[in-house]
């Protein structure tokens, strides 16, 4: 059995982005905490750095989409450092995230596909 995992993301306000890949059963096992971090997300309360008060809403920013200027955490504070996850699991997550030149800021949705038989048509 092949196991592939299809991640969708958000880009910029609503401009999704999507990837398959595929992925060992021991992959899995180690992404799924993450995975199981990111559904249990909430919303939390920062600070710009002129001291206005935001309410963050993204669950995976990264790169430019990362606002660390108005107090947003990334994924590393928000799970690693809290203790929901390992470096190594998220590093593992990292691989299989979709991503473009500005980064992400939310994960919309994971699915596992378990396929028993793959066929090549051309």
């Amino acid at each position: 059995m092949h196991y592939y995992i299809n991640i969708k993301a958000d880009t910029n306000d609503a401009d999704y982005i999507s990837e398959l890949n595929e992925i060992t059963e021991e992959q899995l096992e180690k992404i799924l905490p993450v995975i199981e971090a990111v559904k249990g997300f909430k919303q939390y309360e920062g600070k710009s750095r002129s001291g206005r008060d935001w309410t963050h809403h993204n669950n995976f920013p990264t790169g430019d989409c990362l606002r660390e200027d108005l107090g947003e955490k990334s994924p590393e504070e928000l799970y690693v450092e809290t203790g929901l996850v390992t470096p190594e699991q998220l590093e593992a997550f990292y691989e299989v995230v979709p991503s473009n030149e500005d980064g992400i800021h939310t994960i919309e949705s994971v699915k596992l596909l378990k396929v028993l038989e793959e066929q090549t048509l051309l």
